[in-house]
């Protein structure tokens, strides 16, 4: 019977320790606080990630402000470029171009695309400051077109001078009104002449032009010199006449004999006559062209008009 006891008791006991053990076998599967590694961390943050993720976007979107949204895209798009710290010595294209950029804005952005490519770092920034400066240099040209400009005026010696020539004609004969009046004197001529030294003939010219010198060219076919070479003087008329052909000597304008201006002649053709000393040399009454005191006692010179 003690063994049958003994035995009963020590399969009991070991029931018990068995039934035990099953009872605490369970709380063995759950691990404690200070049992958890940072691998079973990892893993439980990486089944969580999704939900993690969606909770953190919607709160973005509450949080952020409307214009911000495309600086987030773009946040989110950099982070995906490779960055390298810059060094000393070491150019940054990207500070480069933020400092190029930085002047050409001048006000507040608007939001939306606009203000997106406004913030873009381009070359467009670069221009837009060359621009002002273009323009700058260009208003520091003076207009000579603008509003009180000063206004140059030709001088004296800059407006076209115009030779002297015959405007209106006239010629006087002791011989007016018979036949010899007209004798060796071409048609259209201005004769001027002495006979048994006396004035046989005398002309009178009206001038126009600008120039200071009258210059005559002499008719061949009207010259008589048996006597020797004319003289000729140039004297202002100093009263009113009428154009006319083989008038009478003491019909003939006056003239002053005190300014009178003698006449040169290089050659047999041509004679100059030098009148800048006349101020109304091309207006007035004009010039009588007559024997010279020093001419010969028998002469005659006609001058062609035109």
């Amino acid at each position: 019977m003690g063994n049958v006891s003994s035995a009963i008791e020590g399969s009991g006991e070991r029931s018990s320790a068995a039934q035990g053990r099953q009872a605490r076998a369970p709380k063995a599967d759950r691990p404690h606080v200070d049992e958890i590694r940072l691998g079973d961390l990892g893993r439980g943050l990486t089944r969580l990630s999704p939900f993690l993720a969606a909770v953190g976007a919607a709160l973005l979107l509450v949080v952020a402000p409307p214009n911000g949204h495309s600086a987030l895209q773009a946040a989110a798009s950099g982070g995906q470029k490779h960055f390298q710290l810059p060094t000393e010595g070491t150019p940054n294209p990207a500070s480069d171009a933020a400092a190029t950029a930085a002047p050409a804005s001048t006000g507040p952005q608007p939001a939306g695309p606009a203000a997106d490519s406004a913030q873009s770092p381009a070359v467009t920034p670069a221009a837009s400051i060359a621009a002002p400066a273009a323009s700058a240099s260009a208003s520091a040209v003076p207009d000579s077109s603008a509003a009180g400009a000063p206004t140059v005026s030709p001088s004296a010696d800059q407006t076209a001078v115009t030779p002297l020539t015959v405007a209106a004609k006239a010629w006087a004969s002791r011989e007016a009104g018979t036949p010899l009046a007209g004798t060796d004197v071409p048609a259209g001529t201005l004769p001027v002449g002495n006979r048994l030294g006396q004035v046989d003939k005398a002309s009178f010219v009206r001038l126009g032009g600008t120039a200071t010198s009258l210059t005559l060219t002499a008719d061949p076919s009207g010259a008589r010199n048996l006597a020797g070479a004319g003289s000729v003087q140039a004297c202002p008329v100093t009263a009113s006449w009428t154009a006319g052909d083989a008038m009478p000597l003491d019909q003939a304008p006056a003239y002053d004999t005190t300014k009178c201006v003698a006449g040169t002649h290089p050659d047999d053709s041509s004679w100059s006559f030098d009148l800048g000393a006349f101020a109304d040399r091309a207006g007035g009454n004009g010039f009588a062209l007559v024997p010279a005191p020093d001419a010969p006692v028998d002469f005659q010179v006609a001058f062609k008009a035109g």
